[in-house]
């Protein structure tokens, strides 16, 4: 095969692997950006809980979605900061938020 076929082949060969580590870098920004928007429903759900009626029959637990909420942006941090050949920890959402 002569040079210029092998510099076809490489450059062919090569754009798979391009392509891969534009998706992880856009897949990276996403959960980024989700994890920020994690956090703003972490300060909807403050404003929120200063509005709650105490003598409610059946308050809601903003405490279980607090939690919740900060496992949800936890896990998202830990999986882009984590190299991707180690496995993630992930802990169970409450997700009853009715006392």
């Amino acid at each position: 095969m002569n040079r210029f076929g092998m510099i076809l082949v490489s450059a062919f060969l090569s754009v798979p692997s391009c392509a891969l580590f534009a998706d992880a870098s856009g897949e990276k920004a996403s959960l980024q950006r989700l994890a920020w928007e994690v956090h703003a429903m972490e300060q909807l759900l403050q404003e929120a809980e200063s509005m709650a009626d105490p003598a409610a029959r059946y308050p809601f637990r903003y405490d279980y979605l607090r939690q919740d909420l900060l496992t949800i942006r936890h896990g998202i941090e830990a999986y882009i900061s984590t190299p991707q050949d180690r496995p993630v920890n992930l802990n169970k959402l409450k997700g009853n938020y009715r006392r």
